[in-house]
């Protein structure tokens, strides 16, 4: 049975650590390539304050041999991105024993990875290769992909939690609304861009552990669900 596997790697250990350290409200998300069949993350989203020198320091980074950017708006770019060998390492690693990186969200705390294996086996057999290597994989939550269930979305993060608590606390959520994006991001000292990006991330978690566990009892019997955010879904800058 197909198996997610929710984890956390410390950003020194995986990939950025120097340009998150130059841009410390900076934040990166991967995009899914799974589509194409790449498993080697080579589509990230990146936000900060100073785009411009995020994209400066992404491409003097030790870990990228090249960045590319495909795109932007306002706060954000969408790079293409060659790793440099110890990072493409660690994703090989994860592709040798059956892992495919779904998605990745990294910030000066660490990046947190949603990955698929094909067997609850590959998932361990993954964690064991990362402990030979030093590799510091900190396994959250792990769930089964089922055709007649849905998939159990990552638990929410402390950042996201306290981003969407603050945000009802101020009445982000209130109709009218009692503050802005921009006001509500200088509680946290990050761009307007990096807080959206990590609301739209907790609440994507919490409507999938909602809504559609509640559709698919509603639907008992009628087939496999359609779920948000399942392998394969491709996302847009």
């Amino acid at each position: 049975m197909s198996t997610i596997v929710t984890a956390t790697i410390p950003t020194d250990q995986f990939a950025l650590a120097d340009t998150l350290e130059a841009s410390p409200d900076a934040a990166f998300e991967s995009v899914s390539s799974v589509a194409q069949g790449r498993s080697d993350m080579p589509l990230v989203r990146g936000s900060a304050r100073d785009v411009e020198l995020l994209t400066a320091e992404m491409m003097a980074d030790p870990t990228t041999d090249d960045v590319e950017v495909l795109s932007g708006r306002d706060g954000a770019r969408l790079y293409r991105v060659t790793w440099h060998p110890p990072t493409r390492a660690l994703l090989s690693v994860l592709s040798e024993t059956g892992g495919t990186v779904l998605d990745a969200y990294g910030t000066r705390d660490g990046w947190d990875v949603r990955l698929l294996f094909p067997e609850r086996d590959a998932a361990g057999a993954a964690q064991d290769v990362c402990e030979e290597y030093d590799i510091d994989m900190t396994i959250r939550s792990v769930g089964v992909l089922s055709c007649d269930r849905p998939r159990q979305p990552p638990d929410l993060t402390e950042e996201q939690s306290d981003a969407l608590l603050s945000a009802l606390e101020v009445g982000y959520f209130d109709v009218p609304r009692e503050t802005d994006l921009q006001e509500l991001a200088s509680r946290f000292d990050i761009s307007h861009q990096a807080l959206s990006e990590r609301l739209r991330r907790g609440q994507r978690a919490l409507v999938a552990g909602s809504l559609t566990a509640r559709t698919a009892a509603g639907r008992a019997g009628q087939g496999p669900e359609w779920r948000p955010g399942a392998a394969g879904d491709e996302s847009t800058p």
